[in-house]
């Protein structure tokens, strides 16, 4: 098998694992993050907000899994490959599917924390003021470091 022939293979096999690894969960993530906003807003994601929402979701997973699939096989530099702009949108299109996941997990941090105290379970309760707030300190650290990047000066 020629180099080439080998390098196309493993690209081919990437992208379609990052398919299967993170195209499936961020669709997944992302229509549950737009019932729960739905939810929120009173009304519920049916007829052709559902449709809407499943677009989006399909289109923002399969961005998600060809962005994991450069980082895969270019790296960390792959995300930086365009004009200013392709990369802004880049990162704001990833963000979208960061955002949908904290509001998934935010969701299910209520949910466990409503219910435990509900039923007097402490102990639930400290294990999910303990998520939250791990949570809460690594989307803090994954936004510094997105702007530590973004700006460019490392620090």
């Amino acid at each position: 098998m020629s180099p080439s022939t080998h390098d196309g293979l493993v690209a081919g096999a990437v992208r379609i694992g990052s398919l299967g690894l993170f195209g499936l969960p961020t669709y997944l993530v992302t229509i549950r993050a737009a019932e729960i906003l739905a939810s929120l807003a009173g009304t519920s994601l049916s007829g052709n907000w559902r449709a809407a929402a499943s677009v989006i979701a399909v289109v923002l997973s399969f961005e998600v899994a060809t962005e994991v699939a450069a980082v895969r096989l270019d790296g960390f530099a792959a995300l930086s490959r365009s004009s200013r702009l392709t990369n802004v949108v880049r990162h704001a299109t990833l963000s979208v599917a960061v955002l949908a996941a904290f509001v998934v997990v935010a969701d299910v941090l209520v949910y466990v924390i409503g219910y435990s105290i509900s039923t007097g379970n402490s102990l639930e309760v400290a294990i999910g003021a303990l998520a939250a707030l791990a949570v809460v300190w690594a989307l803090g650290r994954t936004l510094s470091a997105f702007y530590r990047g973004y700006r460019g000066d490392g620090r």
